[in-house]
């Protein structure tokens, strides 16, 4: 008889003490967390109006591109943008403005797949490495997709259906595979499009 009153007792103490916290939370008002959206626009310094790339990388800053042409790389760090164009007759500036898609390294680099191969962004020296398609396919198209990274490398589909490694620490290329026509899902695709 004991056992069964102290099993009771505890029963009833659990249901006081959540009867106890809901009727608090409507005695206290408690409202849903609140969010603010801000909507930034190529007057605030974003670089085109659609067919957005983005990642928010380890430090916060949140890097867009543009697969229209003329909508540079930028890189927005919560007020300005940082505006990336590419320049031919610059050493380390991006290769193109067309952006494709973005990786993110265990050192903290950007990979950039452009319409012109692929950039490297080295935030420690604020510069950029670029790299052209392995295979020259004739075609128009020179983007390469960087769609993983593990801790030494990065994975990349380049036009003729390659996926290709790069060593992030030496920034060698080797080929890993070449899909078949059938199972190739072509330089369009995205991880991380708006």
């Amino acid at each position: 008889l004991f056992r069964k009153f102290t099993i009771s007792l505890h029963i009833l103490t659990a249901c006081t003490g959540v009867i106890n916290s809901f009727s608090q939370q409507f005695q206290n008002g408690d409202k849903p967390e609140q969010y603010r959206a801000i909507h930034w626009t190529v007057q605030d310094g974003l670089s085109a109006y659609d067919r957005h790339a983005m990642i928010k990388d380890s430090k916060g800053f949140l890097w867009i591109g543009s697969s229209n042409t003329g909508g540079e790389l930028c890189r927005f760090d919560g007020v300005t943008f940082k505006k990336y164009i590419p320049d031919p007759q610059k050493s380390g500036a991006i290769n193109s403005d067309y952006i494709q898609s973005f990786e993110e390294d265990s050192l903290h680099n950007i990979w950039i797949g452009t319409g012109k191969g692929i950039s490297r962004y080295d935030e420690k020296a604020d510069t950029f490495t670029n790299f052209l398609p392995l295979i020259d396919t004739g075609s128009s198209s020179k983007t390469i997709v960087p769609f993983w990274a593990t801790k030494d490398e990065v994975f990349c589909i380049e036009p003729g259906a390659w996926i290709t490694i790069f060593n992030i620490h030496s920034l060698a290329r080797k080929k890993l595979v070449q899909l078949s026509k059938r199972n190739d899902p072509g330089i369009q695709w995205n991880t991380n499009h708006s």
